[in-house]
């Protein structure tokens, strides 16, 4: 993960450097000012419900608009604050100098695909105007969502081009202001000619996408030199040329140059959102026999526009107010008051600790970062092995994303069309069970080896009493959020707009949370739910392409005309999801995959809720495995220890997940038995 701030060097013209400096800075305000609106939309609704009885009928729609808002304006602040992930396997492993050359040709390729979907947004949202086109519920003119969705790219292009302008050689002035009037040049040039820009020929280029590879290139060069728009030249023309000749290939054969595609672009460095979206465009024209960019705008909308989805920022707020007031140190404090004494007791207390914090936050990377930061000291400081002491808080990391609330269930639910309640409540038995055996794993190993976790001094009735109002807190939140989904009361983002506040609340009564980290807690939100709903956007532009070429059908009707086995299926899809969970994120691997996956699963008659379990327990596995297994890294920068230390640490953890996975495959009622009784 690149967790660099792209701020532009204070060099060349002034007001440039003020202009994409602020610019992107103002678009976490707005953002922010779009996640307390959604909280006070929610919370509005609830109070009318429940207390006087008098539901809104703009809610679902208001909110949900101003969640695009959110992901689109909030994306520029996004990345300034380097939260645009990218794969850095090939970085890491180059010089200095050529890392710093592939990284300004991935920056170009990334806004290349955002000034395009610019472009087509704009198209769209104009449109929509003439059109007069209103939405279903309150008639609202649909202009109106689009309109922040073309703003918030061209913002987001400025700040890209303020990552670039940090990976320059310094220029002059003149030669700063090159691309701003190239790009502004562009923009006429797209004006005038209209919204049906004429084809080349027989080719499947049309003028205005010769504007804009012409006009990036023409920028590549004034800013970063001729090897730079060279290299980028043969990305983006290479890729597109790869696609084209492929065309009349087996479907195979396609989508194995498509999969092949997208990990070359993730491997020289184009961020994750950027290079899925890029494929998607580049495929729209190469695949494609008629080209259909309009297909970029739409699904810039469509892929964000549902109510389900806002309970994402939900979340996330409420995890950013828990991680920021330091309430995770009491609760560690309190839970090994009460397991500290037992064999192994402070790497038992980490697990116990990921459990309570992951059930708040939602994010693996949160929880092994904030547990990591507290157990791993504590741990080492009592000479405990590292490789306990670690993989163990790696292992209990990995908790956030399955321990409801939970963001990758969430996205899931979103694309499976299944009540992210539902996931929710099937996540919890699971959940407890992988704790469980994360603390079977750290008692044999205690037990077998006493000198990797020397015993600690146990603690009276009265000290585990006196410490456990540091639990309470979490407790308190669990008890709400998850008593609330079983019975039914509320929707998952209600639940956790309640989390939301509650957490705001209790955080405040601590005197070392401040209103600065109040307001640092809305703008990591903003950070967080931009780049994975720009992650979202960009593998639904790839889902489109395998519509087009059918590949859900054509594996559907592999698996039902040979007759294979359910069971190898199953196996089949976790080997090939623990691969590509070595190396790419779970949010991306998900939408990437889910919209070809899902058909085969419901022509097998597999249980969607059972599989979205199952499925986030294989790519947790995916974030302790090397090469790219974010927890390893996120503890890695916590103790400064080898990454080899960490990664055999955590192997009798991974096989206990694998051992879990198929307990819950043999008594599957384990996964399902809540959910089925929950009411809805």
């Amino acid at each position: 993960m690149n967790n660099k701030s792209n701020v532009a060097p204070e060099t060349g013209s002034t007001v440039l450097n003020w202009l994409f400096n602020s610019v992107p800075a103002l678009s976490g305000v707005v953002g922010a000012l779009g996640v307390a609106a959604i909280l006070s939309m929610v919370s509005y609704e609830v109070i009318a419900r429940y207390f006087f009885n008098s539901p809104t009928d703009w809610t679902v729609e208001i909110s949900t608009y101003v969640l695009i808002a959110v992901a689109y304006v909030g994306a520029a602040h996004a990345h300034s604050r380097g939260s645009n992930i990218r794969v850095e396997i090939l970085l890491n492993a180059l010089p200095a100098n050529v890392r710093r050359q592939l990284e300004d040709i991935s920056a170009w390729c990334g806004l290349f695909f955002i000034l395009f979907a610019s472009w087509q947004v704009a198209l769209y949202t104009l449109d929509n105007f003439d059109r007069g086109t209103k939405s279903y519920i309150l008639m609202m003119p649909q202009w109106i969502p689009n309109a922040p969705i073309f703003v918030g790219l061209i913002i987001l292009s400025m700040g890209i081009l303020a990552e670039i302008r940090t990976l320059r050689r310094p220029i002059g002035k003149l030669r700063d202001w090159a691309t701003p009037l190239l790009m502004a040049t562009a923009g006429a040039a797209l004006v005038w000619i209209g919204p049906h820009p004429a084809t080349l020929g027989s080719t499947p280029l049309d003028a205005g996408m010769v504007i804009l590879s012409t006009t990036l290139l023409a920028s590549a060069l004034a800013w970063s030199g001729w090897r730079t728009a060279l290299g980028t030249f043969a990305v983006c023309g290479g890729v597109a040329l790869c696609l084209y000749l492929s065309r009349d290939l087996s479907l195979a054969m396609v989508v194995v140059m498509l999969f092949a595609m997208v990990l070359f672009v993730f491997f020289i460095g184009v961020r994750i959102a950027f290079g899925l979206g890029l494929i998607g465009l580049l495929s729209l024209y190469g695949l494609l026999p008629l080209p259909l960019p309009a297909t970029i705008a739409e699904r810039a909308l469509s892929s964000v526009n549902s109510f389900s989805l806002t309970a994402l920022p939900m979340f996330v707020l409420m995890g950013s107010f828990l991680v920021n007031s330091g309430i995770a140190r009491d609760m560690f404090d309190a839970l090994l008051k009460w397991l500290g004494r037992f064999p192994g007791g402070i790497a038992h207390t980490g697990v116990g600790a990921s459990s309570l914090f992951a059930a708040v936050s939602g994010s693996s990377v949160a929880t092994a970062a904030t547990i990591g930061a507290v157990a791993c000291p504590e741990m080492i400081r009592h000479k405990y092995s590292p490789r306990l002491a670690y993989g163990s808080v790696a292992a209990g990391g990995t908790l956030g994303i399955l321990i409801p609330p939970s963001v990758p269930l969430i996205i899931y639910g979103t694309l499976a069309s299944t009540s992210v309640s539902k996931m929710f409540m099937a996540a919890v038995i699971p959940g407890i069970i992988l704790a469980a055996a994360f603390m079977a794993v750290i008692f044999c190993w205690s037990l077998l080896n006493p000198d990797a976790a020397p015993r600690s001094g146990g603690s009276s009735w009265t000290e585990r009493a006196r410490a456990t109002k540091g639990i309470l807190p979490f407790a308190l939140l669990m008890l709400i959020i998850l008593g609330s989904l079983y019975l039914g009361v509320v929707t998952p983002t209600e639940a956790g707009a309640a989390g939301a506040l509650l957490s705001l609340a209790i955080c405040l009564s601590r005197s070392e949370f401040t209103l600065r980290a109040v307001w640092n807690s809305v703008l990591e939100t903003v950070s967080v739910t931009a780049f994975i709903l720009l992650i979202v956007f960009g593998a639904s532009l790839l889902t489109y392409v395998f519509d087009y070429l059918r590949l859900a059908h054509f594996l559907v009707g592999i698996v039902t005309e040979s007759a294979i086995p359910v069971g190898a299926v199953l196996i089949a899809l976790a080997a090939i999801y623990i691969l590509l969970g070595m190396f790419l994120d779970p949010i991306s691997l998900m939408t990437m995959t889910l919209p070809v996956v899902l058909p085969m699963l419901v022509s097998l008659g597999v249980d969607l809720v059972w599989f979205g379990i199952a499925l986030v327990i294989v790519v947790e596995i995916g974030l302790i495995t090397p090469p790219v297994g974010l927890n390893l890294f996120v503890l890695q920068g916590v103790g400064r220890i080898a990454l080899k230390e960490i990664v055999y640490g955590v192997f009798p953890f991974a096989l206990a997940m694998l051992t879990s996975l198929l307990l819950f495959y043999l008594v599957p009622e384990l996964v399902t038995w809540l959910p089925e009784n929950a009411k809805q």
